[in-house]
C-alpha cells in the first residue's frame, strides 16, 4: 500500500514538473505505448558534459536497460536498472536499481555501490524535433537536456572507387532494412572483395564477402545491433559518373550456400578457401577492413567514435 501512495504521488508530481518545463504547452504530451517505445529506444545524450546523461535502450523481449549518469564534475555516480512500461504512468517505471559512487584511482574508475532498491519514472515530454524527458524517483537527478542520437547516412570516402560502388550498394539495399533496426541506426558495410576480375576497361568483375551491418551509437561506440553476409559475384560498369553495380549473384541458403560458392570459384581452391574464411568477421582481411570503413565514415562526419562492438564481444579501436 505504501509503494502505491508513493507512486501515486510519483505520478502527481512528474506530471506537474513535465508541464513545468513545456513553458509554451498547458499540458504535457500524451503519448501511446507504442510511441513511448520508439522515443526510448536508442541514446538520449546530453548536450553540455557537466550535466546528467540518460541513456535508455529497448531489450530483446520486454523492458528497457536505464543507465543514469553524472561527470565526475557533478557527483561521479551511475545509476543501473531495468524498467518496464507502465501505462498508469505512461511512462517508464523501474525499481530495484543500483547506484554506484564513480571513484577514479591509479587503475582507472572504480565502482563502489552506494545506494540500492531505487525506484523512478522515466517519462517522454516533448517532441521528436525537441526532445524532453521527465523524471521522479528515490534520487536526485538534477538538470538533464537530452538531444535524439540520428546517425548520418553512409557515404564511401575511400580512394577505391569499386569498393566504393560496392560499399555504397550494400548501404543502400533493401536487405539493410530487413535486419533489425533502431531509430537512429546507420548501415556500414563491409564489403570483403578476395578477386577482381577487368573483363575490359569499363567492366569489372568482383568476386567476394559482402557484410551488411547496422549500428547504433552508445557514447563513444558503435554497437552493431544486426547484419550479415552474402558471398556473391558482382558485376560493376564504368560510366561517366564511376562506377555502377549492374548484377550480384548471391550464395543461397543451406546446402546450396557451400554449392554456390564452389560454383562461383570455379575450381580455384585458393579463392573457394578465401570464401570460407570471410564469413568470420574476427578474422583478417574483413576485420580490418571493416574497421577502416567505420574509421573513415566517423572522421567524414565528425563523429565522437572510439570503437564498435558486436554483441557479447569486446570493444574493437577504430584507431
Amino acid at each position: 500500500m505504501k509503494k502505491i501512495l508513493l507512486l501515486t504521488l510519483a505520478a502527481c508530481l512528474l506530471f506537474t514538473a513535465c508541464a513545468a518545463r513545456a513553458e509554451n504547452t498547458a499540458e504535457p504530451v500524451q503519448y501511446t505505448e507504442e510511441e513511448l517505445e520508439i522515443f526510448f529506444s536508442g541514446e538520449w545524450l546530453e548536450k553540455d558534459s557537466q550535466f546528467t546523461v540518460v541513456d535508455v535502450t529497448k531489450r530483446i523481449g520486454d523492458g528497457w536497460d536505464v543507465e543514469i549518469s553524472s561527470p565526475v564534475s557533478h557527483g561521479a555516480w551511475v545509476i543501473r536498472a531495468t524498467a518496464a512500461y507502465d501505462a498508469g504512468m505512461e511512462g517508464l517505471l523501474y525499481d530495484n536499481g543500483v547506484k554506484y559512487d564513480l571513484i577514479p584511482d591509479e587503475n582507472g574508475t572504480q565502482e563502489k555501490e552506494a545506494a540500492a532498491d531505487l525506484w523512478g519514472v522515466l517519462r517522454f515530454t516533448g517532441t521528436e524535433e525537441e526532445p524532453e524527458l521527465g523524471w521522479l524517483g528515490t534520487e536526485e537527478l538534477g538538470e538533464v537536456y537530452f538531444e535524439r542520437t540520428e546517425l548520418p547516412a553512409y557515404r564511401y570516402t575511400g580512394e577505391d572507387p569499386i569498393e566504393g560502388a560496392v560499399a555504397e550498394m550494400l548501404a543502400g539495399s533493401e536487405r539493410a532494412g530487413m535486419y533489425g533496426t533502431e531509430p537512429g541506426y546507420v548501415t556500414i558495410p563491409c564489403p570483403v572483395i578476395l578477386k577482381t576480375e577487368m573483363t575490359d576497361e569499363t567492366h569489372a568483375k568482383v568476386y567476394g564477402d559482402f557484410w551488411t551491418l547496422n549500428y547504433v551509437k552508445r557514447g563513444t561506440v558503435l554497437k552493431n545491433i544486426s547484419g550479415g553476409e552474402e558471398p556473391a559475384v558482382i558485376l560493376l560498369e564504368k560510366t561517366e559518373d564511376g562506377w555502377r553495380v549492374v548484377s550480384m549473384e548471391t550464395a543461397g541458403d543451406g546446402e546450396d550456400y557451400g554449392k554456390d560458392i564452389e560454383r562461383f570459384a570455379d575450381g580455384d581452391k585458393e579463392l573457394e578457401a578465401k570464401y570460407f574464411a570471410a564469413a568470420d568477421l574476427l578474422e583478417e582481411p574483413q576485420k580490418g577492413i571493416r574497421t577502416r570503413l567505420i574509421r573513415e565514415y566517423a572522421e567524414a562526419n565528425r563523429l565522437a567514435v572510439t570503437a564498435y562492438q558486436d554483441y557479447g564481444w569486446e570493444e574493437v579501436p577504430i584507431n
